[in-house]
């Protein structure tokens, strides 16, 4: 089965974040603040290898954790912090494209899904 579009950019946006949120205490002078990104950076690479998989109930907490993200990572960018800009505004833009595929991923309407997968609906 071929991966979906918007799942596919979930998961590449969640790899990009893993990526990211490991950069920071190389980038960050091996801080102690940067090195609490770390265990986020597990998260997002279960979350991109989960999602490659195509599996739906980890889209769902992959969106929360998303949108969690998005707002943890504002808040830390408006105060002070050793963790770069550029790196705090890429963990950003990575976690709001996984916010945003994901939300259309799980809120298209019938007519764009699969025929089984609208049959298996309608029937159960």
């Amino acid at each position: 089965m071929a991966m979906k579009p918007m799942l596919w950019l979930a998961a590449f946006g969640a790899a990009v974040s893993c990526v990211l949120h490991f950069a920071a205490p190389f980038v960050s002078k091996f801080s102690a603040e940067a090195w609490s990104l770390a265990p986020a950076g597990v998260l997002w690479a279960l979350f991109a290898m989960g999602l490659r998989n195509n599996h739906r109930w980890l889209s769902w907490l992959a969106f929360l954790m998303a949108l969690i993200g998005v707002n943890a990572a504002l808040i830390i960018m408006g105060s002070w912090t050793v963790i770069p800009l550029w790196l705090m505004q890429g963990i950003i833009a990575a976690d709001a494209t996984v916010a945003l595929s994901l939300f259309f991923h799980l809120w298209r309407s019938k007519s764009q899904r699969e025929p089984a997968e609208v049959m298996a609906k309608s029937n159960g």
